[in-house]
């Protein structure tokens, strides 16, 4: 997953680091044909995850939700996590999976607002950070 993303800012790394968590090493493959394949022949050694693309779905996040939280700290000030990383469009279901219901922002006092509205962080997880 890590090589498949890029940082539009570097402030907003460490906050799409936290995100990410664990997921960020996840293994994209294209389905799960593919990922059978690698359970079956892959190092038995080490334990990982499997994202098989064709069976991920992408539910983009309600506008409203988006809208909601952006009014209650201004539009600079909280993001959606999937709108700060670049990723070919091919990967938009995994994109979604590990990003899609996050948002970062810019402080800890806008997450606490945003996180502690209850139209907002019913439906999404909140971080902080750059």
């Amino acid at each position: 997953m890590a090589k498949l993303i890029q940082v539009k800012d570097v402030s907003t790394a460490t906050a799409l680091e936290v995100v990410a968590g664990g997921r960020l090493y996840n293994i994209v493959v294209d389905d799960d044909t593919t990922a059978q394949q690698l359970l079956d022949r892959g190092p038995r050694k080490k334990k990982y995850t499997i994202l098989p693309l064709n069976k991920l779905t992408a539910q983009p996040m309600d506008r409203r939700v988006v809208s909601r939280a952006k009014s209650l700290v201004g539009d600079d000030n909280a993001h959606l996590a999937l709108e700060l990383v670049g990723y070919d469009s091919h990967v938009q279901a995994a994109m979604s999976h590990v990003f899609g219901n996050t948002f970062v922002c810019s402080s800890s006092n806008h997450a606490k607002t945003v996180t502690f509205d209850k139209q907002v962080c019913i439906q999404v997880n909140c971080h902080f950070g750059a």
